[in-house]
């Protein structure tokens, strides 16, 4: 199973890391729509968001 993230913004980047010190993949920029998250095309991480903070 992948990791899951929640964000607090929609406009978010993802480079794979797991430790926040490696990187994973090249980065890649993912824009979360109508579903409330998305999946990375490169790792598998899968972010929702969560329009509390807001």
């Amino acid at each position: 199973m992948h990791e899951s993230v929640v964000v607090y913004e929609k406009e978010i980047m993802c480079d794979g890391s797991i430790d926040g010190k490696t990187l994973g993949h090249p980065r890649v920029y993912l824009s979360i729509q109508t579903d409330d998250l998305i999946e990375c095309t490169y790792c598998g991480k899968v972010f929702v968001y969560d329009n509390s903070q807001n």
